[in-house]
């Protein structure tokens, strides 16, 4: 192909090594396995040099850094909603205890942590507690509103979102802290859209 074409490849160009410098030349034979494109020698033409040239590089990092723009904040959302459905489970758990001690007790347990030692008078006072441990590095469990004699029958717990669980999201609501308070039987869940699994 005459002039400074595009239409040959290594292999097709082959024949034209010998016109060439020993620089071109091995560079041609280190690639003729490969169809890259190059010009045919000729007047004002002469072949590709090998490699790739800034802009090509340039292209390629600006395709990478677009990409990860939207795929690492999209990863690292689907990380921290599993996590969150850990903190789920365990406050239900809790709700469940809290319950079987209701079953044979005059009001909840005041404590998450506190030693079993049967249960509270009835003023709802004593420090008799549920005897729980929890383990998790990546929230912190509590009743910021502990049942009274007034509130025998109601208490609200909370899952505390730590390091980076305290940023997560369930699109645009925060879901740093998940709660669940119950009165009377009846349970509810906020922030709502981050109890939706």
């Amino acid at each position: 192909m005459p002039g400074g074409g595009w239409g040959m490849t290594v292999s097709e160009g082959l024949g034209h090594i010998t016109a060439l410098g020993p620089a071109e030349q091995a560079c041609i034979a280190a690639g003729s396995t490969h169809k890259r494109r190059w010009n045919a020698p000729g007047p004002g033409g002469g072949l590709r040099m090998c490699g790739f040239t800034l802009l090509e590089l340039m292209v390629v990092v600006v395709v990478i850094t677009v990409l990860a723009s939207v795929a690492v904040p999209s990863f690292v959302s689907q990380i921290r909603a599993g996590r969150r459905a850990e903190a789920i489970a365990t406050l239900s758990q809790i709700q469940q205890a809290q319950e079987r001690w209701r079953a044979n007790c005059p009001c909840y347990a005041g404590s998450l942590t506190a030693a079993n030692s049967g249960c509270p008078a009835t003023d709802c006072t004593g420090a008799s507690g549920l005897a729980m441990t929890f383990s998790s590095a990546r929230y912190r469990f509590a009743m910021p509103v502990a049942p009274t004699l007034a509130t025998a029958n109601s208490y609200t717990l909370t899952a505390t979102g730590q390091g980076n669980q305290a940023g997560d999201r369930a699109a645009a609501t925060s879901c740093t802290t998940l709660s669940v308070t119950v009165t009377n039987g009846g349970a509810t869940y906020a922030p709502a859209a981050c109890w939706r699994q």
